[in-house]
């Protein structure tokens, strides 16, 4: 097996970060539409003191 060269590595740690973050973005969004579904008051409004 020959070496992988860094450039590489690099490439393939910034294409897995993407992935993983847009995958992290996707459930992010549909668990605050499932939250704001659930609740009666959305969540975007502020909280008055």
């Amino acid at each position: 097996m020959k070496r992988i060269p860094m450039e590489i590595k690099v490439l393939i740690a910034i294409f897995l970060a993407g992935v993983i973050s847009v995958l992290w973005y996707v459930y992010d969004t549909k668990a605050k539409r499932r939250a704001e579904a659930a609740a009666p008051t959305p969540i975007s409004q502020p909280i008055d003191p």
